[in-house]
């Protein structure tokens, strides 16, 4: 296991950005760099050993500030969008950028946590990477002295794990994620309609035009129904003059059940062009062992 550090451009205050190689020794590298936290390359093999980059990135630190669709970046202080660019907290109303109609999207486009410069601190010892943030009391319109940070971290079993942790001296909004867009057979191999779906989702909470939450606890409808078991994406492709598949389900927020805790049961999972009998057993597996973590898991 080694964590190897670069150059990777020039922040526009003149600070050095950074990009960060975590490598395992089984032909899996994972870089990442600290403009937005950014997860850059995710480079694994397939079943036969051919190794792919199976995430979108950029080749140089400064595209990161012209990030338009938020490849990879830590999006905070808050993510997904927020009604009427306002919020009400213990009696007092925060406004925020209307930046997607009447309503927020990501924070702040432009001054938003993804196009930040991050510290860095590389663990030798546990072959990860955390990234830290501090943001003031009322910055984007969010109450609260906040800080942020962020681990990146491989294992020998090709597992990619996420860790978030957060903290503010005031009550206010935090609800971080990664942004990151993944083609499983190789960034640049073209399109993802021959990967196969599956989310442990019965019902949905259905959303406005605004992509805001309307009402919660729906069932599932047949445009959804689908993916509570393994679908070809291609088989949901639309006809013409219908909206494409990421139209129909991009504001369905899915209810995901079970018995168990969130964080104890495997939630979704996306198979490249693979048979999906293959990898059966090894899923099957994995809930039965499955333990309480705050982590994503990415198996090609």
């Amino acid at each position: 296991m080694s964590v190897e550090v670069r150059s990777f451009g020039t922040y526009p205050d003149g600070q050095a950005i950074k990009l960060y190689t975590i490598s395992n020794g089984n032909g899996m590298q994972v870089s990442v760099t600290n403009v937005g936290a950014a997860l850059v390359k995710v480079i694994c093999p397939d079943k036969n050993g051919t190794p792919a980059d199976v995430v979108l990135g950029f080749d140089e630190g400064e595209a990161y500030l012209e990030n338009v669709s938020f490849f990879g970046c830590v999006i905070g202080p808050n993510a997904n969008r927020i009604a009427d660019a306002s919020f009400c907290l213990d009696g007092c109303t925060y406004k925020l950028d209307a930046n997607n109609g009447k309503n927020n999207l990501h924070s702040h486009k432009e001054k938003g946590w993804h196009k930040r410069l991050w510290k860095a601190e590389v663990h030798e010892n546990d072959e990860s990477v955390t990234f830290y943030l501090e943001d003031g009391d009322g910055s984007l319109g969010f109450p609260g002295n906040k800080k942020a940070a962020v681990t990146y971290s491989l294992d020998s079993e090709n597992a990619l794990k996420l860790h978030y942790h957060a903290d503010s001296d005031k009550r206010t909004l935090l609800n971080l994620t990664n942004h990151s867009y993944f083609n499983l057979e190789g960034h640049n191999s073209g399109s993802i309609e021959g990967h196969e779906l599956w989310m442990g989702a019965s019902a949905y909470t259905p959303a406005d035009e605004g992509s805001i939450p309307a009402k919660k606890g729906e069932p599932l409808p047949d445009a959804l129904a689908e993916f509570s078991g393994v679908e070809l994406l291609s088989d949901n492709a639309p006809a013409e003059g219908e909206d494409g598949l990421y139209d129909k389900i991009r504001n369905k927020a899915e209810v995901l059940s079970g018995d168990y805790p969130p964080s104890e049961v495997l939630e979704a999972a996306l198979y490249g062009n693979k048979s999906l009998d293959d990898l059966m057993g090894e899923w099957n597996q994995k809930w039965s062992d499955a333990q309480s973590s705050e982590s994503v898991e990415i198996t090609e």
